[in-house]
C-alpha cells in the first residue's frame, strides 16, 4: 500500500515548506528524491513519470519544494539554503525507515541542489540522474557521475560545457537531438517521443523493484 504524506519544514517565521513524501507501507530499500527545476515542477511530465517508475518498483518518492529559498538573486546563497532545507527533509525520511539506497534526480536548477545535498551526506551512497543540467552542475557531474540528459538546441549547457564532462567513465551523456532546455522540441509527437525515451533512461537507472 502507499501512502502520502508531507514533510514539514519550517525555514523562517513565516513560512513553512511542504515536501510531498510518497511510501510504500511495507519495506522497502531505495528512496528516490526528485529535485525540480525553477519553473518545472515535480508534476511536469519527465518528473511525474520518474516518480511513477519509482513507485511501481516500489521505491518511496520525496518531492522536494523550494518555497521561496529560490527567491535570492545571490545564486550561490539560494542554492545552499535550498540545499540545506532539502537535506532537513530527507533526514525526516530516513528517519521514517532505513534505506540502503538513495537516489537523486534533478532538473536544472534543481541538478546543483542536489550535488550540494550529496556533499553533505556520507553516510550512505547516492546515485544522480542530471536532467538538464547547468554550468554550475559540472563540478557535481564530474564528482558523483551517473546520466547527465541534454538537449542539442540548450543554450543554457552548450558544447563548452559537455567539452568539460566528455571523457569521465562514471557519466553516460544523451544528447536528444533538436531539444531545447525542457527537452521538447515543436511538435507534440517529436516530444512525447523524448519524453518517453528521457523517462526510460532514467528508469532503467532507477534499478531493479525492492
Amino acid at each position: 500500500m502507499i501512502e502520502k504524506s508531507y514533510i514539514k519544514i519550517r525555514i523562517s517565521l513565516e513560512e513553512e515548506i511542504n515536501h510531498l513524501y510518497i511510501n510504500h507501507t511495507e519495506k522497502t530499500e531505495t528512496l528516490v528524491v526528485l529535485y525540480p527545476g525553477g519553473k518545472y515542477t515535480c508534476d511536469k511530465p519527465i518528473l511525474h513519470y520518474i516518480k511513477k517508475g519509482a513507485l511501481l518498483k516500489g521505491h518511496d518518492v520525496l518531492c522536494i519544494n523550494y518555497g521561496s529559498t529560490l527567491s535570492d538573486s545571490d545564486f550561490s546563497k539560494k542554492t545552499r539554503k535550498a540545499a540545506k532545507e532539502a537535506f532537513r527533509a530527507i533526514n525526516k525520511c530516513r528517519e521514517q525507515k532505513k534505506y540502503n539506497r538513495i537516489i537523486f534526480a534533478g532538473k536544472s536548477i534543481g541538478t546543483v541542489i542536489s550535488g550540494k545535498v550529496s556533499d553533505m551526506i556520507n553516510d550512505i551512497n547516492i546515485k544522480h540522474i542530471f536532467l538538464t543540467p547547468i554550468k554550475y552542475t559540472i563540478p557535481f557531474i564530474n564528482k558523483y557521475g551517473g546520466p547527465v540528459i541534454i538537449g542539442s538546441k540548450d543554450k543554457v549547457f552548450g558544447q563548452e560545457c559537455i567539452d568539460i564532462i566528455q571523457g569521465n567513465e562514471n557519466i553516460n551523456i544523451e544528447i536528444i537531438k533538436n531539444a531545447g532546455h525542457s527537452l521538447e522540441v515543436d511538435d507534440l509527437e517529436g516530444t512525447l517521443n523524448i519524453h518517453k525515451y528521457v523517462v526510460k533512461i532514467c528508469d532503467d537507472y532507477l534499478g531493479s523493484k525492492d
